[in-house]
């Protein structure tokens, strides 16, 4: 076994306050990733050829099977056997359990090998009780955890901002609203009417439909 994995617990979204740490003594049964991005559609001026614009992305996610091993083979603490109970409510402080010093379960990161540090949050715990003892106490356990992956700062500023014009939009058209208006609405400029205006096959600049959706793409994205 090399280097083992851990999860850092923070109390703060920058992870600069750390709360504390939880290290697994034996290597992860499975790692499992995903990874997503939504699109929204694009047209070109003549609406002939599909094009994708990016909308936001997704919540990715990162499911890992750890083990807890209560023999002392593996897991040690206090120059003691580490109990598999001990080390599940360790696991749990430094995940999913609510922390009253935050008032919400700590900020994550989870650190192994060559795989990239995944910033995240806990959404799931599930506990699986392998063997016990005589007494009926558990020795091993398998846990998975599930952690969904922190939104960028940056990014969730512009996400919380419906009108970002890096990203991709759909607007429903209200009364006396015209493209220049719109325009501006999204881009902070009312240069883009031509932009919008060839995205949704308009003919005519200056009307638009009430009740009709437009598609407002991010201001990145050339057209042809």
């Amino acid at each position: 076994m090399g280097d083992t994995l851990k999860i850092y617990a923070y109390s703060d979204a920058e992870r600069s306050t750390e709360l504390g740490v939880f290290e697994c003594f034996l290597d992860p049964l499975s790692i499992k990733m995903n990874r997503n991005n939504r699109f929204g559609k694009l047209n070109t001026i003549n609406g002939t050829i599909p094009l994708t614009a990016f909308s936001n992305g997704g919540t990715n996610s990162l499911e890992i099977t750890v083990v807890l091993d209560g023999t002392g083979a593996y897991a040690i603490k206090d120059d003691e056997p580490y109990p598999v109970v001990e080390q599940l409510n360790d696991l749990m402080k430094c995940t999913v359990l609510y922390d009253g010093s935050i008032h919400q379960p700590p900020f994550l990161k989870v650190v192994w090998g060559t795989i990239p540090i995944f910033v995240c949050r806990a959404q799931d715990l599930d506990v699986d009780y392998k063997t016990f003892n005589n007494e009926g106490v558990p020795v091993q356990a398998d846990v998975k955890l599930k952690f969904i992956e922190d939104v960028d700062l940056e990014l969730s500023k512009k996400i919380a901002n419906k009108q970002s014009p890096d990203l991709f939009h759909e607007h429903l058209v209200m009364d006396h609203e015209t493209l220049p208006s719109i325009s501006y609405k999204y881009y902070n400029d009312t240069g883009y009417i031509h932009r919008i205006a060839k995205e949704n096959s308009l003919n005519n600049l200056y009307a638009v439909i009430p009740g009709e959706t437009l598609i407002i793409p991010p201001l990145h994205t050339k057209l042809t």
